[in-house]
């Protein structure tokens, strides 16, 4: 399949790639200026980083300031002892305006993380979109024993045709996989490994789908967004969502499976913008 234009000339587009820090943990961003105007923050899932959103960005640039999180752990950003919401909310506290001008878009364990987000700060997001939530599902499954390392490969063209998808699904797109891994890879002394913390899943702290609980007198109106094909957002995950959320929207992509921004890119770019003309509207 060849690369389509619209994806060279997203990827291309001026934006900033910048470090942070809280708590004595760096991070890194990416963010697509556009001052006065209303934020979009999105945050990845797991063993992602903010370039699983960076082609889609530009698409919503000239409307809002746009900022691609990578959550500790993850991409460029510091590994830690142990991840656990608090950091990750920090982080994403970090970037929201102080009115109500800021939507969160978040990708599984982002997705999660927003919900986490909505209970504490509902009175600051003017949207909540969710991207193939995992709520109820054994999704992060923790291993018997720690894994030391990374396997050192002595090239990027080596990991990049090791790249996958968690969990297993149809390799769509070719152009968004290899551009996904290339950015996904850091360079090491004696050669090449994935840039994620390889023992995230051990010690990852999130808070139990359970524990979610709508903020009382919320008006935050909340969206998901699935994958017919999905295994994580399976048909009880969007009951539960429904039961708790009553006022949930719900909208489904055709032939897209979890990674829902690699298999229909430009299906899910045009149902955000539908949901987000109703937010400038």
């Amino acid at each position: 399949m060849s690369t389509p234009t619209w994806f060279t000339q997203n990827i291309n587009r001026l934006h900033q790639s910048d470090f942070n820090e809280i708590a004595d943990t760096r991070y890194h961003y990416l963010t697509w200026k556009n001052e006065g105007k209303p934020r979009i923050i999105f945050v990845h899932g797991a063993l992602a980083n903010a370039y699983w959103f960076s082609f889609l960005a530009p698409f919503f640039s000239q409307d809002f300031e746009i900022v691609c999180l990578s959550l500790p752990g993850h991409g460029r950003s510091d590994w830690l002892e142990q991840y656990d919401t608090e950091i990750f909310l920090e982080i994403i506290h970090n970037h929201v305006l102080p009115e109500k001008k800021n939507i969160l878009i978040g990708h599984s364990l982002g997705a999660k993380l927003s919900l986490h987000y909505l209970e504490q700060y509902h009175k600051l997001l003017q949207y909540v979109i969710l991207l193939d939530p995992p709520m109820g599902t054994p999704f992060f499954h923790t291993k018997k024993r720690l894994t030391q390392h990374h396997k050192i490969y002595p090239n990027p063209e080596s990991l990049v045709e090791r790249f996958r998808i968690i969990p297993k699904q149809p390799m769509q797109n070719p152009y968004l996989y290899q551009y996904i891994a290339q950015h996904s890879i850091q360079a090491v002394d004696n050669g090449f490994r994935w840039q994620f913390d390889p023992n995230f899943f051990n010690k990852c702290n999130i808070g139990k789908y359970t524990d979610y609980q709508s903020p009382p007198f919320r008006t935050t109106p909340i969206h998901c967004i699935y994958g017919e094909n999905s295994s994580i957002t399976t048909e009880s995950v969007r009951q539960y969502l429904q039961k708790h959320y009553p006022d949930i929207h719900m909208h489904a992509l055709e032939a897209a499976w979890h990674a829902i921004m690699i298999d229909q890119p430009l299906a899910l770019q045009s149902t955000i913008q539908k949901i987000l003309t109703q937010a400038t509207d």
